[in-house]
């Protein structure tokens, strides 16, 4: 792959696609945190509040990570900073489940396993969706080119 910018229109082109591509991931990213709580509260009764099971911290957790990144958006350029802000956000999400995936495991509760799995899955390939964006991003030297772009001509 080359990416060539002949024009801002052409940069601005691929900019809109690169922030419709990150858009994409954050909305799968959200519905699977909807998920996840959803899931976190179905299991709640069968939670023996130990330290090693998921506590409501968790989710404020990846509250505070959803609003990093939706701050570090808004500033012009830096949506290709995003990227590995939001692969730690996929790793906090994929550590609530396993966490909840326990709990089913210990109480045999195997349809909700089901779908921890199915969103552990998902959350995975939303990473490998990112992180091979990311380097050809890194190997075209896009990074340079994006922020050229934002400098006073």
């Amino acid at each position: 792959l080359s990416f060539s910018f002949s024009d801002k229109k052409k940069l601005n082109n691929f900019i809109a696609d690169l922030n419709r591509f990150l858009n994409l991931q954050l909305i799968d990213i959200n519905s699977i945190y909807c998920n996840t709580f959803l899931i976190y509260r179905d299991l709640w009764f069968f939670d023996d509040n130990t330290d090693t099971n998921v506590k409501l911290n968790d989710f404020i957790s990846v509250e505070k990570q959803f609003f990093m990144i939706y701050k570090q958006a808004n500033i012009t350029a830096r949506n290709y900073y995003v990227f590995k802000n939001i692969i730690d956000l996929c790793q906090e999400l994929i550590k609530i489940l396993n966490q909840l995936r326990e709990i089913c495991t210990q109480k045999k509760i195997s349809i909700t396993l089901q779908k921890i799995d199915a969103n552990i899955y998902s959350l995975n390939r939303i990473k490998i969706d990112l992180l091979n964006y990311k380097n050809v991003l890194v190997t075209e030297n896009i990074v340079n080119i994006l922020e050229k772009r934002y400098i006073k001509e």
